[in-house]
């Protein structure tokens, strides 16, 4: 799942991450957002 600026189902997200988790146990999930939903994380673009 790529990342977009807009904001991805719930159930696609969870998915997601629990994949990620099968594939390295020792993953580290951080969600960074403020009470609003905003991140202020600047998205990287592929070159």
């Amino acid at each position: 799942m790529p990342a977009t600026p807009e904001p991805q189902p719930e159930a696609a997200v969870d998915e997601r991450l629990a994949k990620e988790i099968r594939f390295d146990p020792d993953v580290w999930i951080v969600e960074t957002e403020d009470r609003a939903g905003r991140h202020f994380l600047d998205l990287a673009k592929p070159s």
